[in-house]
């Protein structure tokens, strides 16, 4: 007994290693891998009285070749003789065989391969799991009163098998038992199934039309993935979820009948149903995960409950055919991407209590016209409303504080918008394209903040009062080459001149002492920063202090005198690479100054004077030689000759 160790019935493990073991009276089950890699066993005897063998519990004794099974044997698990010679031990000498099948107390363990029609024993309470997998020439099941379980793939892959009726008496469908059974065209499942693990029926695509018992009251993930030549669907009974991916990539898959006790509808549980038309969502539905319905094409028509009160992202993206659509007061969310891509869109109706419309919500709509935010939205996310080409006219509401980066943006339509006086933040880009609310000057401008710019001139003239630059305000423009802003503006948000391929020249007023990360990124083309308010250091990257230092050498008397001070500082310090750079474009003004301050070296002149004459650039070589001839009077123009 001390090589047994049970708990209350249940045999946990054997430690012993003899060849013929006889388990104790008093077991009532043998517990997952009890005797797994017990590699001495070559018999085993169950006791009476013993119910259930779990998962794995003789995996790998490579030796056993016979269990003595107890009649009151009624549960089998997943690979309970993996790894072990017992099957062909059985198969080799029909020993407990009743004809086609072996018996194991009252579980079917294995079905002949070559089965054409199985008529399973009436004393059968349990098919094992892969008890008739791979039977390709499986054509016909008759499955008896007495069996409550079907087990894991016990009929998978039985490519043969037309048609099935699941009795009352079954109780569970175990994972994936119906899986790839191709030519399976005709269920019965009769009153009393009470569980379908996932994936039961996934791949059996001669399924055409499935009705779900009322004592259904579990259905698993993938239960009828890609069954792609299912017609109907009705849902009987009490099910309050539907899985993940239960009826995903059932293209053909026309009407679905909910349960009314319904709560949860899986992650892409009708995903790409392409020819799904409506979806009558039960009026107790409260849960409707990612990608639920996503590229349901042909959906012309969802009621959502005012039950529901979670709905997550891409829930309808890409339903091309939705063209009304009404969100209930219950939701205080919509999710990323919930419903972009629904083209055909034409009616939005959005109750109270909706907080937030998050990234790209209702993107690329095309056809809704008009557009009403309701009392008590926060937020619309980035590019919520993006590429709407029908839009005209949109209602924001006093509670709104802040629309996203691209909120807007690509609505080439949008005439009329009204911006609330509590909003605190407006994101790059927001009213990009939005060509109908531009000046006449092409300037988007509120609350004296530059948002956009949509006009075709080089170097536009911005409005005197203009006080700030809104982040990404000019970002991606192709066409401005020079851009002076007024002495109001203080604030340059992030990014608000990045991306200007032909940018060439800023100007800064006094007020602009910061900005924000990467200001000028992507501006190859920018040569001269004139920033009043702004010292060298205060630039990050080094070639925006480079060009912020030669737009002080030309116009130096606009800065204060500290400031000034630090830009000299600077110019002592990097003097070679301001007077290359000034050089190459011909900067005569820098070089002018450089001279008149004296902060040409003298012992870097020649090698400067030589730079300049290889670059012909011909008034800044007379400059330097003028400068030789009155401030270097002592230098030897010879000193670097020899006679050699």
């Amino acid at each position: 007994m001390d090589k047994f160790i049970v708990e209350t019935g249940n045999l946990i493990q054997y430690t012993g290693e003899d060849h013929y073991v006889t388990v104790p009276a008093g077991v009532k089950t043998i517990g997952p891998q009890a005797f797994k890699d017990c590699r001495s066993i070559y018999e085993v005897t169950l006791p009476e009285g013993l119910t259930g063998i779990e998962d794995e519990a003789f995996a790998w004794c490579i030796n056993l070749k016979k269990l003595a099974a107890p009649s009151s044997l009624v549960h089998l698990g997943r690979d309970v003789f993996v790894g072990t010679p017992f099957y062909k031990y059985y198969c080799e000498n029909e020993t407990d065989w009743q004809e086609d099948f072996c018996l194991v107390g009252h579980c079917l363990l294995k079905g002949r391969r070559n089965l054409r029609r199985a008529i399973i024993p009436e004393d059968v309470t349990e098919i094992a799991a892969d008890a008739f997998a791979g039977c390709v020439l499986l054509s016909e099941v008759r499955i008896s009163d007495s069996v409550q379980v079907i087990g894991w793939r016990a009929f998978a892959e039985c490519t043969g098998l037309t048609g099935l009726t699941i009795p009352q008496s079954v109780q569970v469908l175990g994972w994936r038992c119906f899986r790839g059974c191709l030519r399976l065209g005709k269920i019965e499942l009769q009153e009393g199934v009470k569980i379908m693990e996932g994936g039961v029926f996934s791949g059996c695509r001669g399924l055409r039309n499935v009705v779900l018992p009322e004592s259904l009251v579990h259905l698993g993930s993938w239960a009828f993935f890609e069954c792609n030549n299912l017609v109907t669907v009705k849902i009987k009974g009490c099910l309050t979820s539907i899985g993940d991916w239960t009826f995903s990539g059932c293209s053909n898959l026309i009407r679905v009948e909910l349960p009314p006790g319904l709560i949860s509808i899986g992650v892409e549980a009708f995903k790409e149903c392409l020819n799904l038309e409506e979806a009558d969502l039960p009026p107790n539905l409260q849960i409707i995960r990612r990608r639920a319905f996503a590229g349901c094409h042909c959906l012309r028509k969802v009621n959502l409950p005012e039950t529901l009160t979670q709905l997550q992202e891409e829930a309808f993206a890409g339903c091309w055919d939705l063209e009304k659509l009404r969100l209930p007061g219950s939701l205080t969310q919509i999710p990323e991407r919930a419903f972009t891509g629904c083209d055909r869109l034409q009616e939005l109706v959005l109750e109270p209590g909706l907080q937030d419309i998050g990234a790209e919500a209702f993107a690329n709509l095309n056809c809704l016209e008009r557009l009403i935010i309701p009392e008590g939205v926060l937020r619309l996310g980035t590019k919520s409303f993006s590429e709407d080409q029908a839009l005209r006219e949109v209602q924001l509401p006093e509670s709104l504080q802040q629309i996203g980066a691209g909120a807007f943006a690509g609505c080439q339509s949008l005439k009329q918008l009204n911006l609330p006086q509590g909003v605190q933040k407006i994101g790059t880009g927001a009213w990009k394209g939005c060509i109908h609310l531009a000046d006449e000057k092409g300037f988007i401008i509120w609350k004296q903040v530059l948002y956009g710019y949509l006009g075709q001139a080089e170097a536009p003239v911005l409005p005197v009062g203009l006080q700030g630059v809104a982040s990404g305000a000019w970002r991606g423009n192709g066409l401005v080459k020079e851009l002076r802003l007024p002495a109001a503006v203080q604030a340059i948000g992030w990014q608000a001149l990045a991306e200007m391929p032909l940018l060439q020249k800023v100007f800064l007023p006094a007020g602009v002492t910061t900005l924000g990360p990467e200001p000028f990124a992507g501006c190859q083309g920018l040569l001269l920063i004139t920033a009043l308010g702004m010292a060298p250091e205060h630039f990050k990257e080094k070639p925006a202090r480079l060009a912020a230092a030669l737009g002080f050498c030309l116009q130096p008397d606009l800065y204060r005198a500290a400031m000034a001070s630090r830009y000299k500082s600077y110019l002592q310090a990097e003097y070679r690479q301001v007077l290359e750079r000034a050089i190459d474009h011909n900067f005569l003004g820098v070089i002018a100054y450089m001279t008149d301050q004296e902060l040409l070296p003298a012992e870097a002149f020649e090698e400067l004077l030589a730079y300049a004459q290889q670059a012909k650039t011909l008034e800044i070589v007379a400059l330097l030689l003028k400068y030789r001839q009155h401030q270097l009077k002592n230098t030897d123009p010879f000193a670097n000759l020899t006679l050699d």
